[in-house]
């Protein structure tokens, strides 16, 4: 308990010197504020916006990413150039009037969906339009491409008032328009984990000492070969996530991406809800226990015990999917808790 209440005291700490380096950063006549930010699963974080007189657009940048960032080294200075950049960068873009999102017709082709937990966001899905799915929910939100700037909202329950369409309508958009704006991608996991390792060996600078920077090399190097052993002794891991990598948890329910992956896996998967933004997929042969239901039962129980350990202590509460995995029989072309 202590040691959370030191880390909470540095993060204010650093908030509020981020808030005052950011403060002298901007141009004149702007301000600068924090906001708290309700997101699911019941959690509130903090927001900094830049206002300026002359524009209504004033993105929200999350602090808790650049706390990681400076507890990493960068130093308060580099951060508030950086969220300033981001920000005049997003007032550079022609600004949309109200008047364009109270037309149904200009937002339809941007609807899309993503999944939440349920029964962790019931008081926020009072106001929103959803569609229950197992234990999970889909919500709907535009996702408006800027020139190369995204900006998105959910979907309220008073937008679907506002535009005079029934919630059946936005369904269909969006079960049209998510696979198109946000296609599906499988890669196995060493694979992922390679790709990650070579990113870091590519990355590491002359400026560190070059002992140092031999040793991160190697180790790196001997990992990536331990990966390319050991692929054919461990099961077959798959990530199932979006070409973006955001919200990408909602493909298992685009249509026919889990039934044509079991299909060529010639397999029933098992799917582990590793975040909102990603599941992994296991080819249940992996497991050799044939049609035995009650052996699979039980791997199952030890999957959800597993996934909900993880989701305590590695994945961040605001991303949190579920605590359960999923069963996908290929023959049924039924996913199941």
């Amino acid at each position: 308990m202590k040691q959370q209440e030191e880390e909470e005291k540095r993060y204010r700490d650093f908030l509020r010197a981020l808030v005052q380096q950011v403060t002298e950063l901007v141009p004149e006549g702007a301000s600068v504020r924090t906001r708290q930010i309700r997101r699911i699963n019941g959690c509130v974080i903090d927001g900094l916006q830049i206002r300026s007189s002359d524009s209504t657009l004033s993105p929200t940048v999350y602090v808790r990413q650049y706390f990681a960032q400076y507890q990493s080294g960068s130093t308060i200075r580099e951060l508030a150039e950086n969220i300033c950049r981001i920000c005049l960068d997003a007032k550079s873009v022609p600004e949309l009037s109200p008047d364009y999102f109270r037309n149904y017709a200009n937002l339809k082709g941007t609807i899309v969906y993503k999944i939440i937990n349920y029964e962790s966001n019931r008081e926020l899905l009072a106001g929103i339009p959803h569609f229950r799915m197992l234990d999970l929910a889909a919500v709907y939100y535009c996702l408006i491409d800027r020139d190369a700037y995204f900006t998105s909202f959910v979907i309220r329950n008073q937008d679907l008032n506002a535009w005079g369409i029934p919630e059946a309508k936005l369904f269909r958009e969006a079960a049209v328009n998510t696979p198109r704006l946000l296609p599906p991608r499988i890669c196995p996991m060493n694979e992922i984990l390679r790709g990650m390792m070579e990113e870091h060996i590519h990355s590491l600078q002359i400026g560190e000492e070059e002992d140092e920077a031999g040793r991160d090399r190697f180790l790196c190097e001997e990992q990536a070969e331990f990966l390319s052993e050991v692929d054919d002794e461990v099961p077959e891991i798959y990530v199932l996530t979006n070409e973006a990598k955001i919200q990408g948890a909602a493909c298992m329910f685009y249509d026919n991406v889990l039934q044509e992956f079991a299909e060529k896996s010639g397999s029933n998967l098992i799917v582990i809800p590793s975040s909102v933004h990603e599941v992994l997929l296991l080819p249940d042969r992996e497991f050799g226990y044939g049609a035995n239901t009650y052996r699979r039962g039980d791997l199952m129980r030890d999957l959800d015990e597993m996934v909900r350990d993880v989701n305590r202590s590695e994945v961040a509460p605001d991303e949190v999917l579920s605590d359960h995995v999923y069963f996908y029989d290929r023959y049924q072309h039924r996913l199941s808790l």
